[in-house]
């Protein structure tokens, strides 16, 4: 576990994080956990040390993604 953070959609959550350059530029990236539930609440992309020709400050959000419904759904048949 990374921390706890509040989510931009104002909701608490944990957060887990891994660093890794497979996609070619150094990033962290972040899932956001309801404590709770256990619902993933949100993921999240920081580009941590270049952003090569994408001509960002470091450190820079390059994907966020917030997930606000989750339901379940009847297995196919």
């Amino acid at each position: 576990m990374t921390g706890t953070v509040t989510d931009r959609a104002g909701r608490a959550g944990e957060t887990f994080s891994i660093t890794s350059d497979f996609h070619g530029l150094p990033a962290q990236y972040t899932v956001i956990i309801d404590p709770g539930s256990g619902a993933l609440l949100g993921y999240e992309e920081v580009l941590t040390e270049t952003a090569g020709m994408l001509n960002v400050p470091i450190p820079a959000v390059i994907t966020y993604r917030s997930y606000l419904v989750a339901e379940y759904a009847a297995m196919p048949r």
